[in-house]
């Protein structure tokens, strides 16, 4: 088997497609996944366009890749049409882009909605289709800081601990200075006479 072999089974093996039928209205469409290089191009048509504007482009120029046959008629690269008496050809990209404008919001978002079905289905088939050794990152433990000192504070006879004992010992200190206070000061007013 040779390279060219190779990638045709691989482009093969991957590509799906998925039909979408609205029976009542004639009409059939086929739908295949993005290559990569289709899904840059409408990445880079819609690079300069934001908000819900440029979800509704991505929509628009994804499904103008992705249909490649409506009813029995295939889209091939180059659509030929005519305008104004005139035969002219436009890339189908182009072409359907320019015509997917034109319909109606619904029937825009049901045709992306079973492309990205399809989407699915291709990346669910691809992964379990793949097997590979995985390299799993050694995780190293959290080591949580502990305190180096434990406060252990007992309690005396009278159910004090030692910041307690310690804030009876500052309010003590703190009387005896007022109490010296107001002892200065009567002896300094009876000076004063």
């Amino acid at each position: 088997m040779n390279l060219s072999e190779i990638l045709t089974g691989i482009k093969k093996t991957f590509t799906k497609f998925k039909i979408v039928e609205m029976k009542e209205l004639g009409l059939t469409f086929k739908l295949e996944p993005l290559s990569s290089e289709e899904e840059l191009k409408i990445l880079e048509a819609c690079k300069d366009v934001e908000g819900i504007q440029y979800i509704s482009n991505i929509k628009r120029h994804s499904l103008a890749y992705a249909i490649k046959k409506i009813n029995d008629l295939e889209l091939n690269e180059d659509v030929t049409y005519e305008e104004n008496g005139q035969k002219k050809t436009m890339s189908k990209f182009l072409y359907m882009g320019k015509q997917i404008a034109d319909w109606p919001s619904p029937l825009v978002d049901m045709l992306f909605e079973a492309y990205t079905n399809l989407q699915t289905e291709v990346e669910d088939m691809v992964k379990t289709k793949t097997k590979f050794d995985t390299y799993t990152p050694i995780k190293t433990p959290e080591i949580q800081a502990k305190p180096q000192f434990t406060r252990i504070e007992e309690k005396d006879e009278e159910g004090d601990t030692e910041t307690d004992k310690l804030n009876k010992q500052i309010e003590k200190e703190a009387n005896q200075v007022d109490v010296h206070m107001d002892d200065a000061v009567e002896t300094a007013k009876i000076t004063k006479k």
